[in-house]
């Protein structure tokens, strides 16, 4: 007789992902490999509190780049570190999109038998690529040419609206933190997204940057709260202010 006061599937994924914002928005990222702390993190991730936490003399190099095409269309993630065999370097992209409730279709037994299957909808699509010392020189000169270790553009606005990259690196035992806006000729002589794309195996093509409005964005001229918005101010050696984005 409770089949009556059951929640629908959609609204059960939603209650789980509010229970858990509610736990990973207090906390910064930790490293986690998975979409929901990336989500609910996503401004630590972003400053890569992880890397800068451990980038100490002596730490071995890492590599995060995240590409924002506009937050609630398409973000992308690319994470480089050495690879657990000791051999080379494991690239780990992930791309995220819009996530999609109305048609999850789930098993009541699946919140007891393993809860983070409710989670699917907003895990993205994955993939990952063993590189070797070649490529990470290849990407340390593309970096260099794309002007990644000059000054951060210190006071620069990056909205949920905009497409941007932005890349924080540890190298040798210092932190590398840039951003770079669309349109802006910065962002024009970037190099080193070429060479990420070139790895990626998603299979999912880029969202190109390109001038849209509101009602481009959100299907209404006034989203009015009604979707994730923010705004990150670039500050000399990463973002002012990290919060979290829920």
């Amino acid at each position: 007789m409770f089949a009556a006061f059951a929640p629908r599937p959609a609204r059960l994924v939603t209650l789980a992902v509010t229970l858990l914002a509610a736990v990973a928005s207090s906390c910064s990222y930790r490293g986690r490999d998975d979409a929901i702390s990336q989500r609910f993190t996503w401004f630590s991730y972003m400053n890569g509190d992880d890397i800068r936490a451990a980038c100490v003399p002596g730490a071995v190099d890492r590599f995060r780049f995240v590409y924002n095409g506009v937050y609630i269309q398409q973000a992308r993630t690319y994470d480089l570190s050495p690879h657990p065999s000791g051999e080379g370097y494991l690239l780990r992209a992930r791309v995220l999109g819009p996530s999609d409730l109305s048609n999850v279709q789930i098993d009541p037994a699946t919140i007891i038998n393993d809860p983070l299957d409710l989670l699917a909808p907003f895990a993205g699509r994955k993939s990952s690529l063993t590189l070797g010392g070649r490529d990470i020189d290849a990407l340390v000169g593309s970096l260099v040419q794309s002007g990644f270790f000059q000054p951060a553009p210190s006071g620069l606005y990056l909205r949920s609206e905009d497409f941007f990259w932005v890349g924080v690196a540890c190298i040798n035992g210092r932190m590398t933190f840039n951003a770079r806006r669309w349109p802006s000729q910065r962002f024009e002589a970037l190099t080193f997204p070429r060479l990420l794309l070139s790895w990626d195996q998603s299979g999912i093509p880029i969202n190109p940057p390109r001038n849209l409005a509101p009602f481009d964005i959100y299907g209404q001229s006034n989203p009015d709260g009604k979707y994730p918005q923010f705004t990150m101010t670039v500050g000399e050696n990463g973002f002012r202010g990290v919060g979290t984005l829920f």
